[in-house]
């Protein structure tokens, strides 16, 4: 009963995000600062895994984060109105 209350906060805080990240969207990425990301991840002397830029990638971060694969990627799935 939790993991399903889990799922549906983390659907109910990513769908406003990702409705914001299309075309001209305000959670989009930055260019200026994807880009500045990218030169810092080129010169990182100990490079992460992942760089997160932008509103969208920082709330699915976060989500991904708290969740366990299988809710996690349901949520997705439900967010962006993906099923098989």
């Amino acid at each position: 009963m939790l993991r399903i209350c889990v799922v549906l906060l983390a659907v109910a805080l990513v769908v406003p995000i990702v409705a914001l990240a299309g075309p001209g969207g305000s959670a989009q990425g930055d260019p200026q600062a994807v880009a500045e990301t990218i030169h810092r991840a080129v010169h990182d002397e100990k490079p992460k895994l992942r760089y997160v830029v932008g509103l969208d990638a920082e709330a699915v971060s976060a989500m991904r984060r708290q969740l366990d694969d299988d809710a996690f990627e349901r949520a997705m799935r439900q967010a962006l109105d993906f099923w098989d």
